[in-house]
């Protein structure tokens, strides 16, 4: 959040969650045309960015990163738009970034995503930039975004029937028509990543086999 704030600069620290998908910080304000200094930290496995783009073009910003396909990792996954405004480059765990800019002088709710292929539709946070957030607010309310973070005891009476009707192929289908094959394979042995837009041989999650494992041990 905001570390500090002086009339001269807004100090501003944003990380990644582990295992969440998501930035520890959903939202912030600062003052129209404010020098910020935001230092960025990723404690996530996996790659992850953070870039500011214009009040609601955070879909199509993102969209674009994932057009971009194999050579998202030669430009960090940040799409030529005249929509973004400011953005870091793709942060490994561990590792931290500082990124000094001026807030934007037009007031407005200005969305900041990670743009690796898929992450903005979970890791977005909203930087408001104005001088009175409750006027802003009365006049541009909040847009109510509903998250479901699924538990095993909420799927259980689907689990009684996990043996019927199975289909591998409708599986792997769904597999890669959702958005899993972005970053997974199924196994060891599966080519499915081929279709991805990382590249046949782009990896950065855990195969799905090895996750199935985990939560039977954690179940």
């Amino acid at each position: 959040g905001i570390l500090s704030d002086t009339p001269e600069l807004t100090t501003i620290r944003i990380a990644t969650v582990p295992e969440k998908m998501m930035y520890d910080v959903r939202e912030l304000t600062v003052k129209p045309g404010k020098k910020v200094k935001l230092t960025f930290a990723n404690y996530d496995f996996m790659p992850h960015n953070i870039m500011l783009v214009n009040p609601g073009k955070a879909d199509e910003v993102g969209l674009a990163a994932v057009e971009l396909g194999a050579r998202g990792f030669d430009v960090g996954f940040i799409p030529e738009s005249k929509e973004i405004l400011w953005h870091s480059q793709l942060t490994d765990y561990g590792q931290e970034e500082v990124i000094e800019f001026t807030a934007p002088t037009v007031e407005g709710a200005y969305p900041y995503i990670c743009s690796f292929p898929g992450h903005h539709r979970l890791m977005r946070g909203t930087l408001y930039v104005t001088n009175n957030l409750a006027d802003f607010l009365a006049k541009n309310p909040r847009e109510e975004v509903k998250i479901t973070e699924w538990k095993h005891s909420d799927l259980s009476e689907d689990l009684k029937r996990v043996k019927q009707h199975r289909s591998f192929a409708a599986g792997k289908q769904l597999f890669a028509a959702l958005g899993c094959v972005q970053c997974h394979k199924m196994s060891k042995d599966d080519a499915t990543l081929s279709q991805s837009p990382l590249g046949a041989n782009q990896s950065v999650g855990p195969y799905i086999d090895e996750t199935v494992k985990k939560h039977k041990q954690d179940a």
